[in-house]
Order: C-alpha cells, then structure tokens, then sequence
C-alpha cells in the first residue's frame, strides 16, 4: 500500500466528511484532496454514503433509562466480605480490598515482614502482610500449594531465579512452582509494600 493509499485508509477522510477535524487538519485534507483526485474521490463516495443515513434519528423514549439501567451493574462498586472473602484473581478489585482491610492491623511481627492470615482452612490460607525488608521463599512444586500475590499498597521487585519483574498497586501475579523467588520492597513514601498472599491447595 503506497502513502496516498494508507492516508485514504487512515480514517482521515471519513472525519472531514463528519466535521470532526480540527481547522488545522480540515484544511490539510482540503489541500490533499486539491492535489490528487483520489482524495477528492474519496471524498465523494464518503459524502453519497452519509447522506443514505437518516438524519438526527429520534431516540426512544426509554432508550436513556435502559443504558443506564445496564450501566449499573458495571459501575457498581464491588464489596469484600472479610468473613467469606472472595478469591484473588486478575480482576480483583484492589480498592475494595483496602476498604475491608481499612483497620486491620497485623497480628504477626517479625524482623521486616507484618502479617494477618485471613482464612485459614484446608483448601486455602490467605493473608494480608506488610513487607519492609526482602522476603526469599524456596521452590515449593506444583502438587504443594498455589501461590499468589496482589499489591494493594506501595510497589516490589521479584527475583524469579534471576528474571526481575516489578509489580504495583493493583497487579496480581502467581509464583511460578518449582521457582526460587525473593520478593523485594521498593515503595517511595511507603516504609513497606502491602499486599494479599493467596495459597491455594494443589487439586
């Protein structure tokens, strides 16, 4: 595809015809369009198609309670319930976790590393922790536990058996198995980085 083509492909022709244009780019499309008749073409076709379309069509009296109506079920702010907490996953919603957790205070102390556990049965042992200082954990295998992480504050660097990755407020992540991993501290205005630990037990 030469240039003239890709700038006809752009979008760009379909926008002047609408109005939408800045001056500035309404004016350079005018010129092209002056230049080479492909362009003038272009706009042509453009036009014919838009008046095929029915002008200011009236909207359904009811259409702006209905998409809003369905709005509701995406702009609902999601809850966690401490007593029955939900599983961690990609999708879960780190603003929420921080309300729950608003006045919980950790009951585990040790040199760098705070901790509450959450739910602790047979299938799973969640937890809260609060790390200031580098937190090394051996391989465990994949027939052991699943484990997770998700950052709720603050910001930390992994060393998965030499590949870095870093991870933020809001990220969640599993720990590969059989993987040496060191979970670093590296918040800014944050003397820690807090986050859930999800083990969950191998099926």
């Amino acid at each position: 595809m030469n240039e003239l083509n890709t700038y006809i492909a752009s979008g760009i022709i379909e926008a002047y015809c609408l109005g939408s244009l800045p001056p500035a780019q309404a004016a350079e499309v005018a010129t092209m369009a002056a230049a080479h008749p492909e362009v003038q073409a272009e706009i042509d076709r453009t036009l014919a198609a838009l008046e095929k379309y029915p002008q200011s069509p009236e909207p359904r009296a009811d259409l702006k309670n209905r998409v809003l109506d369905f709005l509701d079920a995406f702009l609902e702010k999601e809850t966690v319930d401490l007593q029955n907490p939900p599983l961690l996953d990609r999708h879960s919603d780190a603003d929420a976790w921080n309300t729950a957790l608003k006045n919980i205070e950790p009951d585990i102390q040790e040199p760098g590393f705070a901790a509450r556990v959450l739910k602790d049965t047979d299938d799973l042992m969640l937890s809260v922790v609060w790390l200031s200082a580098d937190l090394v954990e051996d391989q465990h295998t994949e027939d052991e536990f699943h484990e997770s992480f998700f950052i709720l504050e603050g910001a930390c660097e992994c060393n998965f058996e030499g590949k870095i990755v870093r991870f933020s407020a809001g990220d969640y992540f599993d720990i590969p198995p059989n993987t040496h991993h060191v979970i670093k501290n590296i918040s800014e205005g944050l003397p820690y980085v807090k986050g859930l630990v999800q083990r969950r037990r191998a099926a």
